[in-house]
C-alpha cells in the first residue's frame, strides 16, 4: 500500500499552520499574505528537496488544452446556472431601481463595465494562482505519483476544505447565514469542485486552466452577487459559492465527466 511521503505531510501541516498563524495576527499585511501560503511554502519546500525536474511538476510550462478550458467555462457556467435557479425561485432578486436614472438593462451594462476593470480581473485570479500553484500544482501531483490520481484528487480535496476553516472562523468568510452550516455546505462543495479541477489538472498537464477555473468561478460569483442585490437571508445556503443548487450542478456535472472518462477508458 502506498504511503503519503513525509514532504507532503510536512507541506499540509505548514501551510494550514501558517495560514491560522497569519490570520490571527492584527497586521492586514500578514492577512493578505494567508491566502497565497499555499503557493508561498510549496516553493519552501521544493526548494529543500533534491529531485529532478521538480519545478516542472508546478504546470507552468505548458499552457494547457482546449480539452481543459473547455470544461473551465462548463465549470464556472454552472455560477450562473445556480444564481438563475435561485432567481426564478425568488430567492434572490434584482433590485427595483427608483432613485437612479437607469433601467435594468442600463444597470447590467453598468456592472459589466465595472466588473472588466482591470483590478476587478486581475484580484480574483491572483488569489487563484497563489492557492492553485501549491494544491493542484504541488500537492496533487505530488500525490499522484505516491498514492495515484484518485486518492490523489481527494485527499487535496480534504485539505483544500480545511485550509479554508481559519478563513470562516478568523476571517469572517462569509457576511451572512449560520457559520456551521455555512462550513458544511462549503466542505460538500469542495469535494465534486475538486474532482473537477483535478480532472482538469491531469489532463491538460498544466495549471493555467485551473488558475483560470478557480479564478473566473470567484469572479463570477462576485458579479453575480452584486447583479441579484436583493436576497433572502438564507440566500448562500441556496447558491452563491457553496449553496445547494452551486453544489447540485457541480455534482452533475462531475458525475457526467467522470462517465466520460469511463467510457474513453481513463478512469481515476
Amino acid at each position: 500500500m502506498k504511503k503519503i511521503s513525509i514532504e507532503i505531510w510536512i507541506y499540509i501541516f505548514l501551510t494550514i499552520g501558517w495560514t491560522t498563524i497569519c490570520l490571527l495576527s492584527a497586521n492586514n499585511l500578514f492577512k493578505a499574505i494567508s491566502q497565497g501560503m499555499p503557493m508561498l511554502v510549496a516553493i519552501g519546500v521544493v526548494l529543500f528537496v533534491r529531485r529532478k525536474g521538480k519545478w516542472k511538476d508546478f504546470g507552468m510550462t505548458r499552457i494547457g488544452t482546449a480539452k481543459g478550458y473547455l470544461l473551465t467555462l462548463l465549470v464556472v457556467a454552472m455560477v450562473a446556472v445556480s444564481f438563475s435557479i435561485a432567481w426564478v425561485m425568488g430567492i434572490v432578486q434584482l433590485p427595483v431601481i427608483t432613485k437612479m436614472e437607469m433601467n435594468q438593462w442600463g444597470r447590467f451594462v453598468f456592472l459589466v463595465k465595472l466588473y472588466l476593470q482591470v483590478g476587478f480581473i486581475l484580484s480574483p485570479l491572483l488569489f487563484a494562482f497563489a492557492e492553485e500553484v501549491g494544491w493542484r500544482g504541488y500537492m496533487q501531483t505530488r500525490l499522484l505519483h505516491e498514492v495515484g490520481a484518485n486518492k490523489a484528487i481527494w485527499i487535496t480535496a480534504g485539505c483544500w476544505a480545511i485550509f479554508h476553516y481559519p478563513f470562516f472562523f478568523l476571517s469572517n468568510y462569509t457576511d451572512s447565514g449560520n457559520i456551521w452550516i455555512n462550513v458544511l455546505l462549503f466542505t460538500i462543495m469542495i469535494f465534486p469542485l475538486s474532482f473537477l479541477l483535478g480532472w482538469i489538472r491531469i489532463s491538460s498537464k498544466s495549471i493555467w486552466p485551473v488558475v483560470l477555473c478557480h479564478g473566473l468561478i470567484n469572479y463570477l460569483r462576485g458579479f453575480m452577487d452584486t447583479l441579484f442585490y436583493v436576497k433572502k437571508s438564507y440566500w448562500t445556503y441556496v447558491t452563491g459559492e457553496s449553496g445547494i443548487f452551486t453544489i447540485l450542478v457541480w455534482t452533475i456535472l462531475a458525475v457526467i465527466v467522470y462517465q466520460f472518462m469511463k467510457q474513453k477508458n481513463k478512469v481515476l
